[in-house]
């Protein structure tokens, strides 16, 4: 292994990957070390050999970083464990790139007001294919949340199959 300073461009692979503090508050920052590390989309359950996994997440990787990601101030999770989280479920690395790319609500929704979610800003999403459908929250599935920031590929005809959405909570 490389003895080269852990930091943007120094990446290890592996067991000495480095995993960048992740700050706490509402603040807001340009795109920054946790920013990068999102991009980085390296979550098994993002990809499988080498492609992408969710047309959502193909989706938001061609939008524009606005900002680093901030954790409520009442989580307290290291940074190692976020990125576990994150690494849980697909929704998970979503939402995550979704605090990077997507837009601050002008008014949070239910679920941010009960303080859901592992995020600071409530955040929505105004590209392509969005629609307002109510979407699974982190606190259990089979609830909903009247998040503005839900993303939803149109179901084709004739068939059952629920269409992909997002929002900003975890899974």
């Amino acid at each position: 292994m490389s003895s080269a300073p852990a930091g943007p461009g120094n990446r290890q692979v592996g067991l000495g990957l480095y995993i960048p503090p992740i700050k706490e508050g509402t603040d807001l920052e340009p795109p920054s070390l946790w920013a990068d590390h999102i991009f980085e989309l390296r979550w098994k359950v993002a990809r499988q050999r080498g492609y992408i996994k969710s047309p959502i997440l193909d989706t938001l990787m061609s939008e524009e970083k606005q900002r680093e990601p901030f954790l409520r101030h009442n989580k307290g999770w290291p940074a190692k464990r976020l990125d576990e989280m994150i690494d849980s479920n697909k929704c998970n690395v979503e939402s995550a790139m979704l605090q990077v790319v997507g837009d601050i609500a002008r008014a949070p929704c239910a679920s941010c007001q009960r303080g859901n979610g592992p995020w600071a800003q409530c955040v929505k999403y105004n590209g392509p294919r969005v629609s307002s459908v109510p979407v699974p929250t982190a606190i259990g599935r089979g609830k909903t949340t009247d998040a503005p920031f839900m993303l939803r590929s149109p179901r084709p005809r004739g068939t059952n199959a629920i269409p992909p959405v997002l929002t900003d909570s975890f899974a």
